[in-house]
């Protein structure tokens, strides 16, 4: 029939002459497509294309390829680990992570991320470490408050004169004592020898302004001067040693602890006073050999018979027969003074010089560590238990 149409061919179903079009099935002797099946020339021009391409990486690979397992391991070890926030050392404030736990209530243990913990205690912490402007003039502000509460303290005990009209008959009329260099020890050792250099300084300027008010007499601008020299030398050499540093208004926290934790600052504070005590004895010598007899002498020589060498020597005679007097079996064993001022220097101002800064040295060895934590801002809070 004419209009009868061809059965439609299946792919499946083929001649014996027809070639399979099939990617799987391919006829014989025809060259592999495949990526996966490879002959041993196609991987040799693979490689020197890849050679030719990046040299370094193929060699890399090459080496990486026949390295053994201990270069592996070497290479492992090189790699650092990942810090763990650390949480020794923490303020005060907020002192581990259990208190911080604590703090959140019972609920703690479903609420709680611990590495936010450690991070708001880690900023925290470097936050007091690197305060801001204002808090830089805060401080500033507190530690001059407290620089002109010491002074004050120390005017007002330099008016607190021992032996100022001759009540004590062991010593000379003008030799007096006072211990108005207890503040400005502590503010030595607390900010720095110059700091207590400096409230020396005004503090005797005030004296002289206040004298003619409160005692209703002349300052005696000698004995101011030669108080100056000594306080000074005295207050520089123990805050000196103390500190080892000119200023010392932000000071380390531990300082003057050991190791161990023990606390020291009584031990070096004896010991700057003892150095110092020692060497102002033995400048109290020369200043008063050299400087403060031979102004007075000139100065007020000439106007009062009791500042000649004659009234002052025998004012040091007068002092030595009362101690004979009073303790009759060591007066033959005490020297004469004669006409000799070195003699009598030696016999009572350096004695008397060393036993005042000695007892300042013990009075400012037990009051400074209690009240040291106050001066530098380190008082416990007392939200805390």
């Amino acid at each position: 029939m004419a209009n009868q149409r061809e059965p439609k061919k299946s792919k499946y179903f083929r001649d014996a002459n027809d070639k399979p079009t099939s990617k799987y099935i391919k006829s014989e002797g025809a060259k592999s497509t495949s990526k996966y099946i490879k002959t041993e020339g196609d991987r040799k021009a693979e490689k020197a294309k890849a050679e030719q391409r990046n040299p370094q990486k193929t060699s890399y690979r090459k080496s990486a390829a026949t390295s053994n397992v201990s270069n592996r391991t070497d290479n492992k070890a090189v790699r650092k680990p990942t810090p763990k926030p650390k949480t020794d050392n923490l303020p005060e404030e907020v002192s581990s992570l259990d208190e911080v736990q604590e703090r959140k209530g019972d609920q703690a243990s479903i609420f709680t991320n611990k590495e936010a913990d450690l991070n708001a205690i880690r900023n925290y912490k470097e936050a007091e470490q690197t305060p801001d402007e204002s808090r830089r003039k805060t401080q500033t502000v507190r530690n001059i408050l407290l620089i002109t509460a010491l002074l004050v303290v120390a005017v007002m005990i330099q008016f607190i004169i021992v032996n100022q009209r001759g009540e004590i008959e062991f010593m000379p009329r003008f030799l007096t004592i006072e211990f108005s260099a207890i503040p400005e020890f502590i503010a030595s050792l607390a900010f720095g020898p110059v700091v207590g250099v400096v409230m020396i300084v005004l503090k005797n300027i005030i004296h002289i302004l206040l004298t003619p008010l409160i005692l209703h007499t002349n300052p005696s601008y000698i004995s101011e001067l030669s108080n100056t020299i000594l306080d000074s030398f005295f207050i520089f050499l123990g805050g000196w040693i103390y500190t080892r540093r000119m200023f010392n208004f932000k000071p380390q926290k531990n300082l003057h602890k050991t190791a161990g934790g023990k606390d020291y600052r009584t031990r070096r504070i004896m010991l700057g006073g003892f150095v110092g005590t020692l060497s102002t004895s033995i400048a109290t010598f020369f200043t008063t050999r050299f400087m403060a007899y031979p102004l007075i002498v000139r100065l007020y020589g000439p106007k009062s018979p009791a500042y000649t060498d004659v009234s002052i020597l025998a004012t040091y005679n007068e002092a030595l027969e009362n101690i004979g007097k009073s303790f009759p079996e060591i007066a033959d064993k005490i020297p004469e003074i004669n006409n000799s001022f070195n003699r009598a220097i030696l016999m009572f101002n350096v004695p008397l010089t060393f036993l005042k800064y000695i007892f300042i040295t013990v009075i400012v060895a037990l009051l400074y560590p209690p009240i040291s934590d106050f001066l530098h801002y380190r008082v416990r809070s007392k939200k805390r238990k």
